[in-house]
């Protein structure tokens, strides 16, 4: 029985420079990790890391594709042979791409059977097998549900109703079964981070190809979890699909276990702690900092997913930087604490986030902002607020204030508010990505239009009126390394500021 995990390549929209970037497919890592330690034979594919440095437009033009092509990804699939392939879907950017796998591993052999997971297939469980060529889909966390299946399917066993967090289909009817559970004891899995094409991804870095690129260009990279699971109701979020709703850390020793591995094996300069929560237990997140200045690693690492300002101290910003964190982000999301508290629920205090870039600023900790504009139920005057308490916080010390139009995902609260509502303008996922690539707003409420909330977003970007130093600093580089990519993304981004393009800096 021979299994191989696919992560697909990407696509965009033509006219944007939308960052197209490979990334280490963490999901994928663990489900081929509990697989080998069942004696379970695995592959992983990893086509938009092997083929980053490979870009054409598709679709007669009207999509930009990045990963490797179909003729090679034919070639693979033949010479590895597999009876499962299970083609990860962890963003609605790739679900055209992980379509299109799907339809490729059949043309190849209709035998295999393949399997799909990841956000996406969680957010459409009901639909997911309107596409024929895929046979099964797997809800949340993969690992044991994919090994329960590799092993129905090896003994020919068609009784599919007992594995918990399948979909599959019946007598031509799409039967979901029961939810699994969240895993619990996070130490006993790992990623099989032998089976990644890691070079590829240290390439990618030095092609401005790698995921937040920002802290990784030219660098040795790797991304972990070291912890799952996110306890909070935000409105627009769609994490809790896959991760849940329970907070799940690994011990520390297991978390600086798999760092000193990395370290040693693929000599590892920077971390991205790609955590929903890192922060959460701030005493746990401090023993991780300690173990990291106790080893005397010379290394660096970010939180790219950010932290929640009211689960930190003076003490943890200070031990971040002392233990090499780089980059760090809070995530305010609105200026405007009434939307903060009722129409995205997070329930954040608006005045913590600014005593931790206070903090920030004191310890020299770069620290950028999220922001997010549009929920449904917002108006322009709670926007206003949000543009001006982001200057506020550049005031204060951030580096940078990332904002965001909304697109309500599947699955979110804030997706059946639009659809309930009627406010949701276009249902398509072709649309999702594309709002997702161009700030472009899909709802439309009685209290914001579209043209306002374009309006707003153009507004709200001008708050950044100075260049962050770490973006000068990667440019340099980009500048000394690839000319042409320098100033065709120095372009791309200028032209945003002007609100004359809608194009995006890839970092």
């Amino acid at each position: 029985m021979k299994v191989l995990l696919i992560n697909p390549g990407q696509f965009t929209p033509a006219n944007i420079n939308y960052p197209l970037n490979a990334f280490q497919p963490l999901g994928l890592g663990y489900i081929a990790g509990h697989l080998l330690d069942n004696n379970i034979n695995v592959k992983i594919f990893d086509i938009l890391a092997e083929g980053n440095d490979h870009e054409e437009f598709v679709d007669e033009g009207s999509n930009r594709y990045v990963g490797l092509n179909k003729t090679e990804i034919k070639k693979r699939i033949k010479r590895i042979t597999p009876d499962i392939v299970g083609i990860t879907m962890p963003f609605t950017a790739q679900s055209k791409a992980g379509h299109e796998i799907a339809m490729v591993v059949k043309e190849v052999n209709p035998d295999i059977k393949v399997v799909v997971g990841g956000a996406y297939p969680t957010a459409y469980a009901e639909t997911i097998l309107d596409d024929n060529n895929i046979d099964f889909a797997v809800l949340g966390e993969g690992e044991l549900t994919m090994l329960e299946l590799t092993k129905a399917i090896k003994r020919k066993s068609n009784k599919y109703s007992k594995i918990h967090g399948l979909i599959f289909k019946k007598k031509g009817k799409t039967i979901v079964n029961t939810t699994r559970l969240p895993l619990t004891d996070l130490d006993r899995y790992r990623v099989a981070w032998e089976l990644f094409p890691m070079d590829k991804y240290f390439e990618a870095a030095r092609n401005v190809r790698s995921s937040r690129s920002i802290s990784t260009f030219g660098r040795r990279w790797a991304t972990i979890f070291t912890s799952r699971g996110c306890p909070f109701t935000c409105a627009f979020c769609a994490g809790h699909l896959v991760m849940g709703r329970i907070f799940r850390p690994r011990s520390v020793d297991n978390v600086i276990a798999e760092m000193d591995y990395l370290i040693k094996k693929y000599k590892i300069q920077h971390f991205d702690i790609e955590d929903d929560n890192f922060t959460l237990n701030k005493e746990r997140a401090k023993k991780i900092c300690d173990k990291i200045i106790e080893k005397g690693w010379e290394i660096e690492w970010s939180t790219p997913n950010g932290i929640r300002a009211d689960t930190v101290d003076e003490e943890l910003v200070r031990k971040m930087k002392q233990s090499g964190c780089t980059r760090t982000i809070v995530a305010p999301e609105s200026g405007s604490q009434w939307v903060v508290d009722n129409l995205m629920h997070k329930k954040l205090n608006l005045k913590k986030v600014k005593q931790v870039v206070n903090w920030c600023r004191k310890y020299r900790l770069p620290v950028d902002a999220f922001f997010l504009i549009g929920m449904p139920g917002e108006k322009k005057n709670q926007v206003e607020k949000t543009i001006k308490y982001a200057r506020e916080l550049k005031k204060l010390g951030v580096n940078d204030c990332g904002f965001g139009v909304l697109v309500p995902h599947r699955g979110t609260e804030a997706y059946q508010i639009a659809v309930n509502n009627g406010w949701l303008t276009n249902k398509e996922t072709g649309n999702f990505v594309k709002g997702l690539s161009t700030g472009e707003p899909i709802i439309e409420t009685p209290f914001l239009s579209r043209t306002e909330v374009k309006k707003l977003f153009k507004k709200a970007i001008r708050v950044n009126q100075t260049i962050p130093f770490a973006k000068v600093k990667l440019a340099v580089s980009i500048l000394f390394h690839s000319p042409k990519r320098f100033f065709k993304l120095s372009l791309s981004y200028f032209l945003k500021q002007l609100g004359l393009s809608d194009g995006l800096l890839g970092t």
